[in-house]
């Protein structure tokens, strides 16, 4: 693919903007509190001035709020944590966000940052569970959240979304347009596109579509030093991105392979003695060709605590309706229990 194709593929991602969303919420804050005026140090840092001077009205730097770092301060699996725990091994503290509302304001931002030699964390959805959204030693929090923009390309089966587009939007824009995606995370609920990509791309129809590098048409990726690139298959660095968790560059954008969305579903559930007699399974569904959208495996110790939890559940919800005394929803409850 020529550097031509490849610009007008991502051009309408380099043309987003969040400048009306960010005034917008700017207002609304004035509003909300124009009867309360107070100050949060947010102009006593100078780092975070300059920073601010540097991009554009699109995008924001601000310093966090108690509430703030609750949410900052943890991903979806090290909220779990004990704070004592963390508080021993760790150094968990971010100087100030920012939040880049363009394309271009975030290649300022790791321009600006790689010459001035800032530490930053990169933060998408938050929902990696191992630390990696979480900032340490007072780095400043890039937050890509606001690079949420998608674009379908009916004609060409092409997706293309920012670094901060979750699946579940996704998943609904596509669905109203009449397509799908070829692979999918496995938690609904969970994650950005872009942030999958770097930490692995494998999930929902990698069995029968492979892993989420074959969707993939291209990447537009900022490199540490600021630079912008634009990768496809061709490229000898395009792999290395797929699990490489921002280490070699964000990526700040990707176009995907997507299919109409013409198909039945059924699912079909299997049990077996081992977990050898489900390889064997499997082994004889390569053999005969068959190409289901995606294989899950659930040993016996998943099963069981999986059934624990919904059992409490539902036992909760059958005792509210025998107090209430909520005819329908006691037979509901003791239909799943």
């Amino acid at each position: 693919m020529d550097t031509a194709s490849k610009s007008r593929m991502f051009e309408p991602l380099l043309q987003f903007s969040a400048e009306h969303r960010v005034k917008a919420q700017a207002e609304a804050r004035a509003l909300l509190f124009e009867k309360f005026p107070f100050g949060n140090g947010s102009d006593s840092d100078p780092l975070m001035q300059n920073v601010q001077a540097a991009l554009s009205d699109a995008s924001v730097a601000f310093r966090l709020s108690p509430v703030q770092r609750d949410v900052y301060y943890n991903d979806s699996g090290t909220a779990f944590v004990p704070y004592f725990i963390k508080k021993m091994l760790l150094r968990i503290k971010g100087r100030f966000v920012v939040r880049p509302g363009s394309v271009a304001d975030l290649q300022a931002f790791v321009r600006y940052a790689a010459t001035e030699q800032l530490s930053y964390t990169i933060r998408g959805a938050g929902t990696w569970p191992f630390g990696g959204a979480v900032p340490q030693n007072n780095d400043i929090i890039l937050d890509l959240s606001h690079l949420d923009f998608f674009h379908l390309d009916r004609d060409a089966r092409r997706l293309v979304v920012g670094a901060g587009t979750v699946f579940a939007d996704v998943r609904k824009f596509l669905r109203e347009q009449g397509f799908r995606l070829k692979q999918d995370i496995t938690n609904p609920h969970s994650g950005t596109v872009c942030g999958w990509i770097a930490t692995g791309g494998l999930g929902l129809g990698a069995f029968k579509y492979g892993h989420v590098r074959k969707s993939v048409q291209a990447l537009l990726v900022i490199t540490p030093e600021g630079d912008m690139r634009m990768l496809t298959p061709e490229d000898p660095d395009f792999e290395a991105l797929f699990g490489s968790e921002g280490q070699i560059g964000i990526i700040a954008g990707a176009a995907l392979d997507v299919l109409p969305e013409s198909y039945i579903s059924k699912p079909y559930a299997f049990s077996f003695d081992s977990a050898e007699e489900a390889q064997k399974f499997m082994q004889l569904v390569i053999n005969w060709g068959l190409k289901p959208t995606s294989l899950l495996y659930f040993d016996p110790h998943y099963i069981a605590i999986t059934y624990d939890i919904e059992k409490e559940k539902h036992t909760k919800k059958l005792n509210a309706a025998l107090k209430n005394e909520d005819d329908f929803a006691i037979q509901r409850e003791r239909h799943e229990l």
